[in-house]
């Protein structure tokens, strides 16, 4: 056969046979392989700038001053906090949902004197969401993202539901999550920043607000309905990179379907779209307070004042 002796035969044959067999096992196995391959491994980089202004507005020094300000959060499935640097010495503070904190100590700040801080933060950001390593961080986002902000049997949050519902038949999480980011983008109508959050509520009553209300809307419905859901604030930074501004701080929601977390902004009509844009400064608690999601900073002493420049 093919020319080959019978001593020749005797050897390829089995030769062979292995061969096939060790092909067979390779194929078997490339999807675990493949599987194993982390999609995240070429991220986007992206360079923010932002700082502070403290001013002493009392006719004496002020020692001591105790001064914190937020940074990005370190992890979320779009995001990765590389570096973070200061014209202060600062600790860092870290929560267990990611969040972080920058904490600084001003010695000294003479009469109506002040002092600028700038912060810069190198981040790795995707477009689809990675992996996060940690079932504890993930079982605590998605405890978190499960307790109700609204009762469900409310004249005003029944209705709104009943809206959503006619817009989608499927209860899969990410069909409805589409729809009812859909829905709040067409039915709450936009007044411009205000400085208070109204809370989920009134948002779905009284179908007004920011973007805060929007936020708190659509993570509201979602709950509802058993999506875990995160309320989030932070910047949205197209390109790579920006110096923030107090005035574009945002609000949108991350939500989980198909086992991965999931960028909607019901404010701006997006819809798991542009999430590298999306760089998380607050991942806000279930038990989190009226004012909480926009504090940016704090200053312990009542004499001195902070603006974000």
């Amino acid at each position: 056969m093919f020319g080959l002796t019978r001593r020749q035969r005797i050897i390829f044959f089995p030769c062979l046979v292995v061969g096939v067999v060790l092909i067979a096992v390779t194929l078997a196995s490339a999807p675990d392989q493949i599987a194993q391959v982390n999609p995240d491994e070429s991220p986007d980089r992206k360079l923010v700038r932002y700082s502070f202004t403290l001013v002493n507005q009392s006719d004496e020094a002020v020692e001591n001053v105790i001064f914190r300000a937020f940074a990005p959060v370190k992890d979320t499935h779009y995001q990765s906090v590389d570096l973070i640097q200061s014209s202060e010495n600062f600790q860092l503070r870290r929560d267990a949902l990611g969040n972080q904190e920058l904490e600084y100590l001003i010695e000294s700040l003479p009469p109506y004197g002040q002092k600028v801080i700038t912060v810069s933060v190198e981040l790795s950001v995707w477009s689809i969401p990675r992996n996060i390593k940690g079932e504890p961080f993930l079982s605590l986002l998605r405890q978190e993202g499960l307790v109700p902000l609204v009762d469900e049997t409310h004249v005003g949050v029944e209705s709104a539901l009943t809206e959503v519902r006619r817009l989608t038949i499927a209860d899969e999480p990410f069909a409805w999550m589409k729809a009812a980011n859909s829905w709040v983008y067409q039915s709450i109508d936009d007044v411009g920043y205000v400085s208070r959050d109204r809370g989920a509520l009134f948002a779905l009553t009284e179908r007004k607000g920011d973007c805060t209300e929007f936020m708190h809307a659509l993570v509201a419905l979602a709950r509802i309905q058993q999506i875990p859901s995160l309320p989030v604030a932070g910047f949205r930074i197209d390109g790579g990179g920006a110096i923030l501004k107090a005035m574009d701080y945002h609000n949108w929601v991350m939500f989980e379907a198909d086992g991965k977390w999931r960028v909607a902004d019901p404010h701006a009509d997006v819809f798991e779209r542009q999430q590298d844009a999306y760089v998380v400064f607050r991942l806000l608690p279930a038990n989190s307070g009226p004012g909480e999601n926009s504090q940016r900073f704090f200053v312990h002493d009542p004499r001195v004042t902070v603006s974000m420049n």
